[in-house]
């Protein structure tokens, strides 16, 4: 704690003096801005249920005390914010959760606009006496057929047909393979990718 020492002394014939230690105690007031503290892309999953966390926003308030450094957190109403509804925010914690399940092939990516903001009155020139406020535009995407980010629905199948191949007649039976393509004919082969091995 910042102290001062006052000394007091007269100007008479008998100087008389004294001195006197004062404490000061400074007083946060709520002149930070919350700052966002993660990256900007996220990516989620498509075809998840309703209520999936997708991620976590996290804000610093660098205030002193309490509430000028509590942070909420809000999904900005805005015409422009298109993201604002298919993602909901939990006002404490700051987890983003899906609103309607989503489908790669109508839409691919999203931007969501979301905001942080104190819980006092702002100390700042021209505030209003509003919460002091930070904003950020998180992207999501979902990339299709990509197994880290969407879900591969597309299943490949074999025509029904007797698939024939040829050997060596010396040939050892764990030396002989050949390669099955649902997209390209039948042949022996050494393993490729995307080729499913048949051994014998």
């Amino acid at each position: 704690m910042p102290k001062k020492k006052l000394h007091q002394q007269n100007n008479g014939a008998q100087q008389l003096a004294s001195e006197a230690t004062v404490y000061i105690q400074l007083e946060d007031v709520n002149d930070e801005i919350p700052l966002f503290t993660e990256r900007e892309q996220e990516t989620v999953l498509e075809g998840e249920p309703i209520g999936t966390k997708v991620t976590q926003v996290n804000a610093i308030d660098k205030d002193g005390t309490f509430p000028n450094n509590q942070v909420y957190y809000y999904i900005v109403d805005s015409p422009r914010n298109e993201g604002k509804d298919f993602f909901e925010i939990n006002l404490q914690s700051g987890e983003i959760f899906t609103k309607v399940i989503f489908d790669r092939e109508k839409q691919g990516a999203y931007a969501l606009e979301v905001e942080a903001r104190d819980g006092a009155p702002s100390a700042r020139p021209n505030s209003n006496q509003q919460p002091n406020s930070g904003k950020q535009l998180k992207r999501w995407q979902g990339v299709a057929f990509s197994s880290r980010i969407s879900r591969n629905l597309t299943v490949k199948a074999f025509p029904p047909s007797i698939v024939k191949a040829a050997a060596v007649e010396t040939a050892s039976l764990s030396s002989f393979q050949t390669g099955l393509n649902p997209n390209k004919p039948n042949r022996v082969s050494h393993p490729q990718p995307n080729v499913q091995d048949l051994k014998l």
